[in-house]
C-alpha cells in the first residue's frame, strides 16, 4: 500500500513538473514573444485586403505563455487555446530560414486550425506574424501594457 502511494506522488509530482516546464527556444531572442500582444492590423490574401480594429468594430488579443500555451481573444472573450512551439525552419514566403510558429490542439473544445506562422520582431514591443502560405495574411500585433 505505501509503495502505491510512493508512486502515484512521485508521478504527480514529475507531471506537475512537466506541466510547469518552460518550452524550449531555437534563440533567445524569442524570448520576447512571451505575454500579451493587441492586434492592430491584418493585411494580404488575394485581394490585397486590410483590416483594423476600427474597420472590423473587434479588438483582438493573443497571449505566449513560457509553457507553450497560446491564447487568442475576441472581444475580450476566449476564442482559441492552443499548444504552440518555434523552431528554425525555411520559409516559404522568404525562401530562406525563419523562426516558424506551430499549433497544434490541447482538447477538443477549439478545432479551429491556425495556419503556421513566420515570427519576427519590429523593436520589442511589435510582434510580426505571417501566415506560412503563398496569398495569406501578415498581422500586426502590439504589447499589451
Amino acid at each position: 500500500m505505501k509503495f502505491r502511494l510512493t508512486l502515484v506522488s512521485l508521478s504527480f509530482i514529475l507531471l506537475a513538473q512537466t506541466c510547469s516546464k518552460e518550452i524550449t527556444l531555437p534563440d533567445s531572442e524569442l524570448k520576447k514573444i512571451f505575454g500579451k500582444w493587441e492586434w492592430i492590423e491584418t493585411s494580404g490574401g488575394f485581394a490585397g485586403k486590410i483590416m483594423t480594429p476600427a474597420k472590423t468594430g473587434t479588438t483582438d488579443e493573443i497571449e505566449f505563455s513560457t509553457q507553450g500555451i497560446f491564447q487568442e481573444f475576441k472581444n475580450g472573450k476566449l476564442q482559441d487555446k492552443k499548444r504552440f512551439s518555434i523552431t528554425k525552419d525555411k520559409s516559404i514566403l522568404k525562401g530562406d530560414s525563419a523562426y516558424i510558429i506551430s499549433f497544434s490542439s490541447i482538447d477538443s473544445s477549439f478545432r479551429r486550425a491556425i495556419q503556421k506562422q513566420s515570427v519576427s520582431f519590429t523593436g520589442s514591443d511589435t510582434l510580426l506574424l505571417n501566415e506560412e502560405c503563398f496569398d495569406c495574411f501578415s498581422s500586426i500585433w502590439v504589447r499589451k501594457k
